[in-house]
């Protein structure tokens, strides 16, 4: 079972590049256990594009307004906030529950 320390990342998404053709894209899509800053800088360091799903309990602040995802009353929709625990801004595309990846 993978773990979600960085190292242990870097080392598989730095395996996969490797062994994966050049010809193609691909995305990561990772679980809650590795939906951290640190995982989407690797994956970005290794030319990956990814879907890192968060759990709900995520603190955001959007328009100077601090929620919680799972309070989030949009649509699914793309939005730039504010991490506290990351300190730094992200864009996120948000998704009801209705909605699949």
């Amino acid at each position: 079972m993978l773990r979600s320390d960085s190292s242990s990342v870097a080392s598989i998404l730095k395996q996969l590049r490797h062994f994966l053709s050049k010809k193609y894209t691909y995305t990561i899509v990772a679980d809650r256990g590795f939906g951290n800053d640190r995982v989407a800088v690797l994956c970005l360091k290794n030319g990956f594009d990814y879907v890192l799903r968060k759990c709900n309990n995520l603190n955001i602040e959007v328009d100077g307004n601090r929620l919680n995802l799972k309070d989030f009353p949009g649509k699914t929709q793309k939005l730039k906030a504010y991490v506290s625990a990351w300190e730094k801004e992200v864009t996120f595309e948000v998704k009801t529950k209705n909605d699949s990846i």
